[in-house]
């Protein structure tokens, strides 16, 4: 997997990502129900041959890639929701729902792990082990990614063999916004997959949306969660000021 190759192929889907993204930018939605982000999501990944599976109780979305050779699982996720907050940007493609905001990156992040998709899509041959493509709704605070580990998202995993990694988008250590034209890398972040539980779930080859699998349901409840309620202008900026900044 030649890297020079891999950096022009990149930078020839990066128009895409960018328009992707700016459509996601103007149609945020906050928690773990986001149907316009799902379905926006799923036209993307409509034909690249992932097994992908729909979860019920959120608008979670998982597509696993198969790797030609063996080895050990690898987990990319991005988050999918916005924050309740109103959006006074002035850009071109600023939010169109009164009070709703993409501040906190997810819809960069949804457009950088569609991209990295269509990526190691054409590059299966070369991957040595799976990759598990996690798109999660109600990162800020609505425990989405519980509700999907809930519905099986680890299921078959081997814990000693699988590891998952997320990109947070971040200013620049010079402290300024971070622009279009900005090259610094992003954060990452490793996490461990060490408790994912080990079962065997029955997948199914989906290369169009009528053949897509649906998630179990969840077999211990999460109702008694403490949802974090909706919130919006000043008081949202309070709770997450970092996100008003990118």
């Amino acid at each position: 997997m030649a890297f020079d190759t891999l950096q022009d192929e990149a930078q020839e889907l990066l128009p895409d990502a960018i328009a992707l993204r700016r459509d996601l930018h103007r149609h945020p939605e906050v928690g773990n129900h986001l149907p316009r982000t799902r379905d926006r999501v799923l036209e993307d990944l409509d034909g690249l041959g992932l097994e992908l599976t729909l979860h019920d109780r959120t608008s979670g979305i998982a597509g696993l890639l198969t790797g030609a050779r063996p080895g050990r699982t690898i987990l990319l996720r991005g988050d999918m929701d916005a924050l309740p907050m109103p959006e006074h940007t002035g850009l071109d493609f600023a939010s169109e729902r009164d009070g709703t905001m993409h501040a906190c990156g997810h819809d960069t992040h949804v457009a950088m792990l569609l991209g990295g998709a269509h990526l190691l899509v054409e590059r299966a041959n070369e991957l040595p082990g799976p990759v598990l493509l996690m798109f999660q709704p109600g990162e800020e605070g609505f425990f989405g990614a519980k509700f999907m580990l809930d519905e099986g998202l680890l299921e078959g995993l081997d814990p000693a063999r699988t590891r998952a990694f997320a990109i947070h988008i971040s200013k620049p250590a010079t402290g300024r916004p971070r622009s279009s034209s900005d090259s610094s890398p992003p954060s990452t972040r490793r996490i461990s997959a060490a408790n994912a539980p080990a079962r065997n779930p029955v997948r199914r080859k989906s290369t169009s949306r009528a053949s897509m699998r649906r998630a179990k349901p969840a077999e211990t409840s999460t109702a008694g969660l403490p949802l974090v309620p909706a919130t919006s202008g000043a008081s949202a900026e309070r709770r997450w000021p970092h996100c008003g900044q990118v």
